[in-house]
């Protein structure tokens, strides 16, 4: 179906450098079924350039017109797609001055990985996101292949897949689309909000999902948001990311764009933490912290510093 096919055009326009592409959501002709406007949504969602639209004279498609649990699956998915758009922002800036590609395919990814190279139905957000969409109606799981290494649900943050390379089936009720997340990065991330000028001023939430050695390490870009050439006149913020199993450094890079000074840095949560964590310090200031079962989750509610200054998270 088209939808699948959207996939590929996606894939292709990024290895064209063109990177900000997607295909119209629900399509630009015919009449789609409520069941795959919705998986067409939640695919949409991961879309660079998402929009829903379609030709003159045909039906009404937005989530809306099939009713409230569209309604709500669709706000579930684009709700997910604002709160990763820091990490999105920032595959933006890279691809922009180093070049490559944001969106993806398995092959790009794993290039020595033979069943990679067959592989048009899931697809890569930079490094660290994989989505794996339903595309056929009347189906509530999907087979997804997973590399080598440790891969995690994204929204539960249960381990889904470790050392060697496999296929497992996972479940896909209608108002959920599969996202996971790769061992050895730093995910930024931001509450929602009804639009992006909203949701960049509120806390920021970094997710770490480190490797079989503990380690992991990411980036964020930041800029006003609507002055252009920010990169070229140097007028943006940029930090990087590490972690090495027992501490977190936050350490700025660039700063050069004072609107990022009130954004707090809020919760931190850490995947697959197996040992036991006594206590937790940022910048020398003890932290309440808790271990989220059953998947072994460490949660830090609110760091209680901005993206001002350095950051030093120590775990003991």
């Amino acid at each position: 179906p088209d939808v699948h096919d959207s996939i590929i055009g996606l894939l292709e326009f990024n290895l064209f450098g063109i990177p900000y592409i997607g295909a119209d959501i629900c399509g630009f002709f015919g009449h789609p079924s409520a069941e795959l406007c919705e998986r067409w949504m939640q695919l949409g969602a991961f879309y660079t350039f998402s929009r829903n639209h379609n030709t003159i004279n045909t039906k009404d498609q937005d989530p809306a017109i099939f009713g409230p649990a569209n309604a709500d699956s669709a706000r579930r998915a684009l709700n997910l797609r604002y709160s990763l758009l820091p990490y999105l922002y920032t595959l933006f800036y890279e691809v922009n001055s180093n070049g490559g590609t944001v969106i993806r395919s398995m092959m790009q990814s794993f290039p020595k990985d033979i069943k990679s190279r067959n592989i048009d139905t899931q697809f890569m957000w930079g490094p660290a996101i994989m989505i794996a969409p339903v595309l056929s109606a009347g189906k509530i799981e999907v087979e997804v292949y997973f590399p080598g290494g440790r891969w995690f649900d994204f929204t539960s943050g249960e381990l889904i897949s470790e050392g060697d390379k496999k296929t497992v089936t996972v479940s896909a009720p209608r108002d959920k689309i599969p996202v996971f997340v790769r061992e050895g990065y730093i995910i930024p991330t931001q509450l929602h909000g009804a639009n992006t000028e909203v949701a960049r001023k509120n806390p920021m939430d970094i997710i770490i999902i480190p490797d079989e050695n503990g380690k992991a390490e990411g980036k964020l870009f930041l800029d006003d948001g609507d002055t252009i050439d920010t990169v070229e006149n140097g007028k943006f913020y940029l930090s990087s990311f590490k972690f090495n199993g027992t501490y977190f450094s936050m350490t700025i890079t660039t700063h050069n764009e004072t609107m990022v000074d009130s954004i707090r840095v809020g919760s931190m949560t850490i995947f697959g933490i197996r040992r036991e964590i006594t206590s937790v310090t940022v910048n020398n200031a003890n932290k309440l912290f808790e271990k989220l079962k059953p998947h072994n989750k460490l949660y830090i509610k609110d760091l209680g510093v901005t993206l001002q200054n350095n950051v030093e998270v120590v775990l003991k």
